[in-house]
């Protein structure tokens, strides 16, 4: 019987891919009914028990063919890959888009007081492939890290590198912070990314409207909107996008989240948006893409208060830009309201 079955069993179980099973009727009839029924499932090959008496021996060996039997008929490659990773989270991977959007905003979405040397609301939306991100624009932001303080323990922050405060007092040596400032440019300039920008002046807001709405909710709205059409031209509007946020308080994104439900649930001009999900991350996260959002709103906000003055770090961003086929940026990457 051992000498008969062992080569047999060897052959049709193997080190547990399939091959060639045992011919039926070799195989009593309730081996094969459990096969069928996929009740052998919970069995595993454990290799043969001979230490064991009676039928065990008999019990075991029929139960490891009939597992193998089982899985006959489906590629080896197939079994493997569900070995590593499972159905689950086969099933996860395709159901997240290949975009991921990093926001953040410049200037004071209040309307009780108007600042007027910086009267508008930037609220900047920052668009990476998330290949893209995870081997080019990282890795950048990390090299420059380095480069300036050798470690990456500090955050990108555009009011702080303006006054050169904290991390960035380095920029008070006039040839550290030309070289940095050159560097930054190149890093905006070279790094693939989209940008989608809603601009709210708030003086012709409140002159415009009896009873305005509030900035950041308009501003939302309108990228949003083209963040959808956005992903809908490139036939990703079926899989989830993240929309990442900085925490700013409980409270307040508290009121974020219950808006951006309201316009994802279709109170908007596109429909419903189930595709899209906010989630917030912490400064100490040190996101890349949440540094890159910072970087872009400000120069946005300034050149929209002061078109005619030079503004490098627009002319840099300018060409990032949702367009529409014909190359339009106002109001397909950039609304300004009202």
């Amino acid at each position: 019987m051992r000498a008969y079955l062992w080569p047999a069993l060897k052959h049709a179980v193997g080190d547990g891919l399939p091959r060639c099973p045992l011919p039926s009727f070799l195989l009593p009839w309730w081996s094969l009914l459990i096969a069928n029924r996929g009740l052998s499932s919970s069995f595993a090959w454990q290799g043969p028990r001979w230490h064991c008496f009676g039928w065990q021996p008999y019990v075991a060996l029929r139960l490891g063919i009939a597992h193998n039997l089982s899985r006959c008929g489906q590629p080896a490659a197939r079994l493997r890959h569900r070995r590593a990773t499972g159905p689950t989270e086969i099933r996860m991977k395709s159901a997240y888009s290949d975009y991921i959007v990093y926001v953040d905003e410049s200037g004071d979405h209040s309307l009780k007081s108007v600042n007027p040397q910086n009267p508008v609301f930037v609220l900047a939306f920052c668009i990476f492939e998330k290949a893209a991100y995870r081997t080019a624009v990282v890795p950048a932001v990390q090299q420059i890290k380095f480069d300036f303080w050798g470690h990456d323990g500090v955050v990108l922050h555009s009011h702080e590198i303006r006054k050169a405060h904290g991390d960035f007092s380095i920029l008070l040596n006039a040839d550290t912070r030309l070289r940095f400032i050159d560097t930054i440019n190149q890093l905006i300039e070279d790094q693939p990314f989209t940008v989608i920008a809603a601009v709210i002046d708030k003086k012709r807001h409140i002159a415009r409207y009896s009873d305005p709405a509030n900035p950041y909710e308009i501003a939302l709205t309108f990228c949003m909107e083209r963040l959808q059409r956005w992903l809908t031209e490139r036939n990703q509007a079926r899989a989830l996008t993240h929309v990442m946020v900085e925490r700013r308080g409980a409270a307040e994104d508290n009121l974020l989240v219950l808006e951006f439900r309201r316009i994802a649930d279709g109170h908007n001009q596109v429909g419903s948006m189930p595709n899209l999900d906010i989630r917030f991350m912490d400064k100490k996260h040190n996101s890349t893409g949440l540094q890159f959002a910072d970087l872009v709103a400000h120069p946005i906000g300034r050149h929209v208060i002061k078109p005619d003055q030079p503004n490098r770090a627009f002319d840099l961003i300018e060409p990032k830009f949702r367009r529409s086929s014909t190359g339009v940026t106002k109001g397909y990457g950039l609304k300004i309201f009202p």
